[in-house]
């Protein structure tokens, strides 16, 4: 087969992009970014080769997103491929395939970015996504790993709550009087203090 489109990657069931190839596509919801684990058809602890589009980066995580897991994912940038995964060789269970408009995470208008680290850190090593102003009711939703956000730059005109347990919300009986950590229009927070590391849920205003 020839090379991914723009919006696809490839994954690949064996090395060299040999054995069952699926195909990832950014699924043209509006969101920058759209994820898959094993509950939407990604083929868990399967893919051994990966093939990248011309405009989008791909990230694998080892666990799902409702693991608690801050290992560093597996990156891929626009236009790269990799014919063997090594130590990731059946291990990947989660991935998301993601366009950044202006080259980088953190600096794309109307958007608010999570970042695994303190300190906006973006490297290979760590993992950052650009999330839409609406409500995420759970990791999946996010595209994010669970308890693993510890800074953040909203680029939107919206307020962010952020709470710990993903059944919290705002005005549910659940979490009345329970912490919460806020992020104004426009403004960043290079740690999240008690809360890195620990959210699961956030709403907006």
């Amino acid at each position: 087969m020839g090379a991914p489109g723009s919006g696809q990657a490839y994954v690949f069931t064996a090395t060299s992009f040999n054995g069952a190839c699926y195909v990832l596509q950014m699924d043209g919801s509006g969101d920058l970014w759209t994820s898959w684990d094993a509950t939407t058809g990604f083929p868990n602890d399967a893919m051994q080769s990966v093939m990248v589009g011309p405009d989008v980066t791909l990230v694998l995580f080892w666990n799902d997103f409702n693991a608690r897991d801050n290992g560093a994912p597996f990156h891929l940038g626009p236009g790269e491929n990799s014919a063997n995964l090594g130590s990731w060789n059946r291990q990947a269970s989660a991935a998301r395939l993601q366009w950044f408009p202006f080259g980088v995470c953190g600096g794309t208008p109307g958007t608010l970015a999570l970042f695994t680290d303190v300190d906006f850190n973006q490297s290979t090593l760590k993992d950052c996504n650009e999330l839409t102003p609406r409500v995420y009711g759970n990791p999946v939703d996010m595209g994010f790993r669970n308890d693993t956000t510890s800074s953040l730059i909203n680029n939107s005109d919206r307020t962010f709550f952020f709470y710990r347990g993903s059944s919290c919300f705002p005005g549910s009986s659940v979490c009345l009087g329970t912490a919460k950590f806020t992020i104004n229009p426009f403004s960043s927070a290079s740690s999240m203090g008690n809360f890195n590391d620990d959210i699961s849920y956030l709403a907006l205003q």
